[in-house]
């Protein structure tokens, strides 16, 4: 299993800490019942107020996530667009075929990389070995619009072919441009701030309030319910960053091998 935002050990010991927790508060209350005056309307309200801070960072958070695939389904009907309209336009042959395969598979896997901060131009198909640029996802678009250009200056392509070459080669950048700003934007630190602290109370807080009501099960009720919580918050921040290699983030290595796969199809690349 991929590791999520708490490694697997901290949920653990966090999950022990409230099980350990909530032994020691059945001990008081078993033992001192008098200690300690609970009300039922806090445990309705601690439940109430983490719910709605929960719903509301996990729904913004699935929203961002959304988005991330929505960019990337429209990266590959461009890719395939790109290539469907070429190969009726320009009929390259069979190394100018590889070519522009190997720019529009180098574009999604050059995307996938520049959003995990780690592109590098060398390491993609079609480029050399000491090739480098500060921003890969431009450097592989302006080299598919210099074929555009030597086609459009040898007469293979005109001018009207050439804007809707355009219309869809625009698309990759402004999907670029998409993906950056969900991963340069994360959502507001006091949200997620609130969020942690209302989980925070309810594991503190609650098994006072349910101790009377569970007696010794809360033990194991706690051990599931703290679980359910902190599992929610992990996923919450992973669908926050979405470009990641985590659980529940985009597999954006096998919508780019999908790319590089469809568009071999259409060129008729081996």
């Amino acid at each position: 299993m991929k590791r999520v935002f708490w490694s697997s050990q901290a949920v653990r010991i966090a999950i022990l800490g409230a099980v350990a927790w909530c032994g020691y508060t059945s001990v008081v209350l078993a033992f001192m019942p008098r200690a300690v005056s609970t009300e039922s309307a806090l445990d309705a309200t601690l439940v109430f107020v983490l719910g709605l801070l929960m719903a509301v960072r996990i729904n913004r958070a699935y929203e961002r996530w959304w988005e991330g695939r929505t960019l990337w389904g429209t990266l590959v009907n461009a890719c395939r667009n790109l290539a469907v309209k070429i190969r009726t336009f320009v009929r390259p042959d069979a190394d100018e075929a590889a070519r522009i395969h190997a720019l529009l598979s180098a574009f999604a896997y050059g995307l996938r990389d520049h959003l995990r901060e780690g592109a590098r131009l060398d390491r993609l198909p079609g480029f050399e070995e000491n090739e480098v640029a500060d921003h890969v996802p431009s450097a592989v678009v302006s080299r598919l619009y210099g074929n555009f250009r030597d086609w459009t200056g040898s007469g293979r392509v005109t001018q009207h072919e050439l804007r809707m070459l355009d219309l869809e080669g625009r698309v990759l950048l402004d999907v670029a441009g998409g993906c950056e700003r969900i991963r340069n934007t994360a959502l507001p630190p006091a949200l997620t701030w609130v969020t942690r602290v209302a989980v925070a109370c309810f594991l503190l807080l609650g098994p006072w309030v349910a101790a009377e009501e569970f007696g010794w099960w809360l033990v194991p009720v706690a051990g599931v319910v703290a679980f359910l919580v902190l599992v929610a918050e992990t996923i919450a921040y992973s669908l926050e960053h979405p470009f990641g290699t985590e659980l529940n983030q985009l597999d954006l290595t096998e919508i780019s091998r999908a790319i590089e796969a469809s568009t071999a199809e259409i060129l008729g690349v081996d």
